[in-house]
């Protein structure tokens, strides 16, 4: 009787081993499976990273450019300093645009005659209204990198566009801003 107690003990260990075996080799042929699937998640992670970064940087370039352009507007595009004309109030408010806001964006201003009925006469009581556009393009950073093997680049650039209205008869007053 004792050696049937005995058997039947080591029938029902072996059992339990078999069955914790199978337990722990289960786990240990998937063993790798972490590995692939970090191996895939890595560069999401890195390119997501990568996009909400560049959207902080670009709406706080956003917020800076809007300040800089209308502040470069009324004070150069209504007098600019040496010739008065609208190719050189472009010019100089390009320039302290790209000075204010540095080599991480391109600017580009636009000047618009909004007075369409010009007469001959000496002396106007209308005076001249412009509308002055401002254009900042930011590429995001870095604009080419590879991830595992596979090379990939930014084909599009982001842009922000400002604009004021002004009375050119009027020194540093603005009409509208849109």
């Amino acid at each position: 009787m004792r050696n049937e107690h005995v058997t039947k003990d080591r029938a029902l260990g072996r059992a339990a081993l078999h069955k914790h075996s199978s337990f722990i080799g289960r786990f240990q042929n998937e063993g790798g499976q972490m590995t692939v699937e970090l191996a895939f998640l890595i560069p999401v992670v890195i390119v997501s990273a990568l996009i909400i970064i560049n959207l902080g940087y670009f709406s706080s370039l956003c917020a800076k450019f809007d300040r800089v352009s209308q502040d470069m507007i009324t004070s150069h595009g209504v007098a600019p300093s040496a010739e008065q004309s609208s190719a050189s109030a472009k010019a100089q408010i390009e320039e302290k645009l790209k000075q204010a806001m540095g080599e991480a964006v391109q600017v580009e201003v636009s000047i618009t005659d909004l007075d369409a009925s010009k007469t001959d006469a000496i002396f106007t009581l209308n005076p001249t209204r412009v509308r002055m556009k401002c254009l900042m393009r930011y590429k995001p950073q870095p604009s080419s990198f590879s991830i595992s093997g596979v090379g990939l680049n930014t084909p599009f650039e982001l842009t922000h566009e400002t604009d004021l209205v002004l009375d050119i008869g009027s020194s540093g007053l603005g009409v509208d801003s849109g």
